[in-house]
């Protein structure tokens, strides 16, 4: 007869673990911020783990075990930590958490098996989580951020001028003598900050290569950027502008492409 030793502290801790990484990528992906949310979370999910404890010790069936756990406790710790206002967000919000657990156990027992680390659960699922919830979270952010214009104002000289601007992560020119960030913008925005007309002003000349092609293009410096993305600005100061080519952003909703460097969530 086989004998199985059962530790529950560590039934518990593996599961609170589980749980709070489902939880803070849910989070994350509903941009769900602040201390107090983070700590309600924490919380929700050693209560998750305490209840899954007792579902495992009042049945025996790991089928049935999964199964309560899945469409009762999760549902409730969803609920507990993420505090919806109403159906429709509880059941996308329960939709996230638990195509994460999905994800996480499915990685995580993959990387157990093909590594042999089943000694170290700890181990896996909190590098497994980290790396799940950063990936998800940056191609979600990446989604939004090529899809969203931002509202832009360029100052110099005391002249200011208001634009869209989109994110491009292809943007990646950075003057060469300081290695800063260099922000395309259209000839007839940089006309209307003075940049032509005044006599204080001196291009550089700079190479570039695109998809679209390669070539000079000139840059100039600039008081500053503000960049604002709802609540939040983010300043740069001093800013590189480069003169886009005439056409480039001909029939465009936007005159400006932000450099990816700039922190705008």
């Amino acid at each position: 007869m086989t004998l199985y030793v059962f530790y529950a502290d560590v039934f518990v801790i593996q599961n609170f673990l589980v749980n709070l990484i489902v939880l803070m990528g849910a989070a994350r992906l509903r941009k769900i911020h602040g201390l107090r949310r983070m700590a309600g979370i924490g919380i929700a999910a050693l209560i998750g783990s305490v209840l899954e404890l007792l579902l495992l010790l009042m049945n025996n069936d790991h089928v049935v075990f999964l199964g309560l756990s899945g469409l009762v406790v999760l549902p409730f710790v969803t609920m507990l930590a993420l505090k919806p206002q109403n159906i429709r967000e509880w059941s996308i919000e329960y939709g996230i958490c638990m195509l994460f657990m999905m994800l996480l156990g499915g990685i995580c027992e993959a990387v157990a098996n093909m590594f042999g680390l089943h000694k170290l659960p700890f181990l896996v699922i909190l590098a497994i989580g980290f790396l799940l919830v950063s990936g998800v979270t940056y191609a979600a952010r990446y989604r939004k951020l090529r899809t969203t214009l931002f509202q832009v104002m360029l100052e110099d000289a005391k002249n200011q001028v208001e634009a869209l601007a989109l994110y491009d992560s292809g943007n990646r020119l950075k003057e060469p003598y300081g290695g800063r960030a260099v922000y395309i913008v259209a000839p007839e925005i940089a006309d209307q900050l003075g940049i032509f007309a005044s006599e204080a002003k001196h291009a550089l000349v700079i190479p570039y290569c695109s998809l679209g092609g390669s070539g000079l293009l000139q840059i100039y410096t600039i008081d500053c950027i503000r960049i604002r993305e709802q609540n939040r600005e983010c300043l740069v100061e001093p800013a590189v502008i480069g003169i886009a080519q005439p056409g480039l952003m001909k029939n465009k909703t936007y005159q400006i492409i932000l450099n990816q460097e700039v922190d705008i969530v």
